[in-house]
């Protein structure tokens, strides 16, 4: 035959047609076969459907929707868990058979704005608790003389003009009860070093800590004992620095250190180098020995 090939009938509404200058074959309706078994390149068993040669790549050039027949973007996964079930996933990536390389890669060198990786939990179905990224590491190690981490984040970006470059931000706000930026529930947290020995640890050419930022507000260090509380800091409404007792500037003021340099014991308001106030003030000198 040289023209179009036209078979009625068929599974759908008109047939099908064979195009002569392609060998295109075009159905208005569904091409069926068996539920179960191979059919050309593709296997079908029950709902299950898979290439014949399971090494086979499957590629296409435009959008692919898991869930969805709507996809927003090259690759669409929407959940159908209604129901709500724990241990359901709406994307499951296993990587068991993995021993080098990266189970999951996401990378661009053309993007000026926006997000690589964008990550939302959005709603008023939260009961319990919540979380928007969970991140494991677990197992045995191999080799015992290794370090594995958590995770890793850097942020070396160059800046062809002046800029800022954060490694991480964090955020915490709206809660009623209470809202923390950061826990670090266990281990040791190190800045400036890789091998932190105490809860913190700062090190470096001239390592500090800045509390306040010039605001007119109070700061302090706060002592959290058994029976009792001390306190180290910033007294801005007297401008002077303060060591007390309790959890609060200005409670129970036990020694002041004013802008000029006056030391005050008992008073908040020293008027020379060295000022003692009180009901009985004295200096002691010696130890009865």
């Amino acid at each position: 035959a040289t023209g179009d090939v036209n078979i009625a009938g068929g599974s759908g509404s008109t047939g099908c047609t064979v195009t002569n200058s392609n060998g295109n074959l075009t159905c208005a309706g569904n091409i069926t076969g068996a539920s179960t078994g191979t059919q050309g390149y593709w296997t079908r068993s029950g709902t299950t459907l898979w290439p014949s040669t399971n090494t086979d790549n499957v590629t296409t050039l435009g959008s692919v929707g898991i869930g969805t027949t709507s996809p927003g973007g090259t690759l669409s996964v929407v959940s159908s868990n209604v129901s709500g079930l724990t241990t359901s996933s709406a994307l499951n990536l296993s990587a068991n058979s993995l021993t080098t390389g990266t189970g999951l890669y996401a990378a661009s060198s053309t993007l000026s704005s926006g997000k690589l990786v964008d990550l939302q939990v959005s709603g008023t179905a939260a009961a319990a608790s919540q979380t928007a990224l969970n991140i494991l590491t677990a197992g045995a190690n191999g080799t015992a003389a290794i370090t594995t981490y958590g995770a890793q984040i850097s942020n070396t970006h160059t800046n062809a003009t002046s800029g800022t470059n954060v490694a991480l931000y964090l955020n915490a706000s709206g809660a009623t009860t209470a809202n923390y930026g950061l826990i670090v529930n266990a281990g040791n947290v190190g800045i400036g070093t890789t091998n932190p020995t105490a809860e913190l640890h700062l090190a470096g050419t001239t390592p500090q800590i800045t509390i306040g930022d010039a605001g007119a507000e109070d700061t302090s260090v706060i002592f959290d004992g058994n029976a009792q509380d001390y306190h180290v800091g910033l007294d801005d409404t007297n401008d002077t620095f303060e060591i007390g007792l309790g959890s609060t500037l200005g409670t129970t003021p036990y020694l002041n250190i004013t802008s000029t340099g006056l030391v005050g014991i008992g008073t908040t308001n020293p008027t020379a180098e060295l000022h003692l106030a009180g009901t009985t003030p004295q200096i002691t000198i010696g130890d009865a020995g």
